[in-house]
């Protein structure tokens, strides 16, 4: 697109749009005089990955990367960063130069959401990968094996794919499959420092039980797991993963177990958390978070009733019961807090049925 051209100048000035990456010739076409100029020597457009920094980080997410290379858009929303899963070879582990093509659309791939981006550098924060601490579920005692998860980092420059196109994640997976067709994806430059970052078990603070698993607000409980060590904050998430309330940890004293790796920290439940059940996520000191490849890292902050009236009902239903609680100072009482804001008293739980019978109306 001309952006400025004048008859009397030598230069023209012009913006490049979405291109694949080649090497192309620029052509002038002089408008109205039929004359075409090619110019002698070409114009490579290439996306590279040069360096990577850290090159190892949580299992859990929440590293911050800083990718170098060349070629990356200046518009953070035109740039998908992607960990590619390398199999396990040592070929690959040393000496992966290897530009992904479209097969590699298909592979197991991360993504690493971006935070700033100009032309000669990137910085994301990677995102949480369940299906490495699954696999290295190893031995009859059920613990995590120690490793690394080594992941080529991949950047594809596409148009952002708009929302109000009801796209989902199926459509960015289509889009970054058509981006590396048309060329998009970034090549491997090893010689000034490589493009793999691993996710390590070693540097992934691993959540193993929480003890109580039910409480109150002001009950202090304690995580066990391991690499605990630079543990800093813990937050209570809902189910959709979003921090309702956090906590400073302190170191905790694992005398529960004999094994030497499990660590625990521990802290009090905050006055204001609403009542709910929460998945617990732990948050070292650089900002990675925990990864909890057993599910057992919950806690239930509930209510304790004191009182049901009245004690007799009518076979007949239709009276009504008032169930109050203990009150421990912040006006909470039954009011749902949850993102589904459901309330349900039932009677009976155990006795008349395994669900019990539930009141049809609760205000």
């Amino acid at each position: 697109w001309p952006e400025d051209f004048s008859t009397s100048s030598a230069v023209a000035i012009c913006t490049t749009g979405m291109t694949p990456a080649g090497s192309f010739h620029a052509m002038v076409m002089l408008s109205g005089s039929g004359l075409t100029l090619i110019s002698p020597n070409t114009v490579v457009v290439d996306v590279a990955v040069t360096g990577i920094s850290p090159s190892t980080g949580s299992a859990g997410g929440g590293t911050v990367l800083t990718i170098t290379g060349n070629g990356f858009s200046p518009l953070a929303e035109q740039n998908r960063v992607y960990l590619v899963l390398l199999p396990p070879s040592p070929t690959t582990a040393t000496n992966n130069t290897t530009q992904l093509t479209t097969d590699a659309a298909t592979t197991t791939a991360v993504l690493c959401d971006i935070l700033t981006a100009n032309t000669s550098q990137l910085i994301c924060r990677t995102r949480q990968y369940d299906e490495i601490l699954s696999a290295k579920l190893t031995g009859g005692d059920g613990e995590v094996g120690n490793g690394k998860w080594i992941m080529q980092v991949q950047v594809v420059v596409c148009p952002p794919v708009s929302s109000s196109d009801g796209a989902y994640e199926a459509d960015a997976i289509a889009a970054r499959e058509t981006c590396i067709a048309q060329g998009a994806a970034s090549r491997c430059d090893d010689s000034t420092g490589g493009c793999l970052f691993s996710y390590d078990i070693l540097e992934t603070p691993t959540i193993g039980y929480v003890s109580p698993a039910t409480g109150q607000r002001g009950t202090v409980i304690t995580v066990y797991g391991r690499n605990l060590g630079n543990v800093t904050e813990l937050r209570f998430a809902w189910r959709t993963g979003m921090a309702v309330r956090t906590c400073r940890t302190s170191p905790g004293v694992a005398n529960t177990t004999a094994d030497e790796d499990v660590e625990a920290v521990f802290c009090s439940v905050p006055s204001n958390l609403p009542y709910g059940v929460y998945d617990i996520v732990l948050v070292t000191d650089s900002g990675t978070v925990s990864a909890d490849p057993y599910k057992a890292g919950r806690f239930a902050n509930q209510p304790v009733i004191n009182n049901v009236q009245p004690q007799a009902l009518s076979l007949a239903g239709g009276m009504a019961v008032t169930v109050s609680v203990q009150d421990d100072g912040s006006g909470g009482g039954l009011q749902p807090d949850g993102p589904d804001g459901a309330r349900t008293v039932v009677l009976g739980a155990g006795l008349l049925g395994p669900l019990g019978l539930a009141c049809p109306d609760v205000t």
